[in-house]
């Protein structure tokens, strides 16, 4: 397919900003909308001339589907998503629409369901479909958790846990997520982010970190990763990485074995320098600092 045949777009739709994408085909006039949050993914179809040929959706979140029914009504389309997806399109309370949106999304259309390795065509375009575990993720077990907490997820609440998940950085301080949020939620005010974040940590949904530099980060406190977890801190820039080999283990049944201690969790801080601080200076200045550091400890 030439590039003057395809029509590719991605466009932030919804409260979220959930990413929306067009795949069309102009010589056919057809076009896949894939996870549309709103409608108005229709005005970009319209100003290439395209009509929807099916909506395609990656999994069943309200902020995912939330443009579905709409278009539905307008065009008629099918809704081809996952077998394992298929309850929460019409389950508010699956598809946490319930406890985010105005109004409860219940889609009634011609689903159509998919599975690994399955082709969906239009015209040249040929999709296929691959299977990601989605019950299983991050953001669905901690909206679980908001729910069984009995809060409400709201949006603002919501747009603020997708931070944590979409961040390429795993610690953030409240203005890291301010600055996260307000490019798709600029009425979210930095008072708003404190409170929450209090919140989620009371509900054990982050974990409040102390690197000595006077601010809070936080992370997201997954019970699948938080037991092999420990951070090493760069004391010059600040930096702060993470390992997962989990060398207490040793130590955790020496502690069993003579105390009687059985230890649930543990976090190992590592202060030094970081490759790239390395770089900028010398041996005999390394050398001295880590003299130092032994003396004063």
């Amino acid at each position: 397919m030439s590039e003057q045949q395809l029509v590719l777009m991605r466009m932030p739709l919804g409260p979220l900003g959930t990413n929306c994408y067009v795949i069309g085909d102009k010589v056919v006039g057809e076009a896949f909308i894939i996870d549309p949050a709103t409608p108005e993914v229709l005005d970009a179809l319209k100003k290439h001339d395209l009509k929807p040929k099916a909506i395609l959706l990656t999994h069943g979140h309200g902020d995912h589907i939330g443009g579905v029914q709409d278009i539905v009504n307008a065009h008629h389309v099918p809704v081809y998503v996952h077998k394992g997806d298929v309850p929460y399109l019409s389950d508010p309370e699956l598809n946490l629409s319930a406890y985010s949106n105005p109004t409860p999304i219940k889609v009634k259309a011609d689903i159509i369901e998919v599975q690994q390795g399955d082709h969906i065509t239009c015209g040249d375009i040929d999709l296929e479909v691959l299977e990601t575990l989605i019950m299983n993720t991050t953001l669905e077990k901690l909206k679980e958790r908001i729910k069984d907490k009995k809060y409400k997820l709201t949006t603002q609440r919501q747009t603020i846990l997708q931070a944590f998940i979409d961040a390429d950085e795993n610690h953030l301080s409240a203005e890291d997520v301010y600055v996260l949020v307000k490019e798709v939620a600029p009425d979210i005010g930095l008072a708003t982010i404190y409170r929450t974040l209090d919140l989620f940590t009371e509900l054990d949904l982050l974990k409040r970190l102390d690197f000595g530099d006077g601010r809070n980060r936080y992370e997201l406190n997954d019970e699948e990763f938080a037991h092999f977890h420990h951070h090493l801190i760069c004391v010059k820039c600040g930096k702060v990485s993470e390992f997962e080999d989990d060398m207490l283990e040793t130590l955790e049944s020496i502690i069993a074995k003579k105390l009687n201690f059985r230890t649930i969790d543990h976090q190992l801080k590592v202060y030094g320098y970081c490759s790239d601080c390395q770089n900028h200076m010398t041996e005999a200045e390394l050398d001295k600092l880590e003299r130092m550091a032994h003396h004063h400890g």
